[in-house]
């Protein structure tokens, strides 16, 4: 059974800081708010010592836990106002909190963090280019992706084919991700399947959705067929 933990946040955390510029305190935050979503599923204590715990549970010993609990409690992504979360490995987020990054990597973690949010508890899910960059910029949905965040040069930078190509190529090389986009629109992901068995889930589950979808098909046109036939001759008994 895997060891590792992980910290819940919301997906809006990613937009709280231009992460280019300050990566390490957008981890921070990650942390900070991982720490009081794992202090909320515990029951013995009061506020304090259930955050304490939580703390324990990833690891961290806080100085002066009533002063961080009370910074998370007033910041704007708080659990009751979050709706799109993500699921990130403590590991990463603790070496992203620690060390300086280069921008590739940056953005290998905001698209590892988009794709999570995307997949959540399921084995693999279907993302498109646009989907992806929305939960990259800390949007819930493409409907969030208001014009100042289109017309940004960040985003005109890794909308493009080239950076998000590179950005999938290193995560499905260096962070875990499976891809498969065989004749389909946008892209297959998952964190938890290999590519063979990606791909193998992927063309049974299309194969089982085209024969329903002939299976109708048939069902229409018998119909139809019955309906003409009963216009043509009304005393005929179908």
């Amino acid at each position: 059974m895997s060891d590792t933990k992980y910290f819940m946040c919301s997906v809006s955390v990613l937009a709280q800081r231009n992460a280019f510029e300050q990566m390490q305190e957008v981890a921070h935050e990650i942390i900070k708010q991982g720490t009081y979503r794992k202090s909320l599923t515990m029951e013995l204590g009061d506020e304090v010592s259930r955050f304490v715990d939580a703390a324990h549970f990833f690891g961290i010993n806080y100085a002066k836990p009533e002063t961080v609990l009370k910074d998370i409690k007033h910041k704007a992504f708080m659990v009751e106002e979050s709706k799109v979360l993500t699921s990130l490995n403590r590991d990463i987020v603790w070496d992203f909190f620690q060390n300086e990054k280069s921008e590739h990597e940056i953005a290998c973690f905001l698209g590892y963090a988009a794709l999570k949010s995307i997949i959540g508890h399921k084995t693999y899910a279907k993302v498109t280019n646009e989907y992806l960059l929305a939960r990259f910029f800390g949007c819930g949905s493409t409907a969030e992706l208001i014009p100042p965040i289109r017309e940004s040069s960040l985003y005109r930078q890794y909308s493009s084919r080239y950076a998000l190509n590179k950005i999938k190529m290193t995560l499905s090389e260096q962070w875990g991700l499976s891809l498969y986009g065989h004749f389909t629109r946008g892209f297959y992901a998952s964190f938890k399947l290999s590519f063979d068995e990606l791909a193998y889930q992927v063309e049974r589950s299309r194969k089982s959705i085209i024969k329903k979808e002939k299976a109708f098909v048939r069902r229409d046109i018998i119909a139809q067929v019955k309906a003409q036939v009963q216009s043509e001759f009304p005393h005929l008994i179908l």
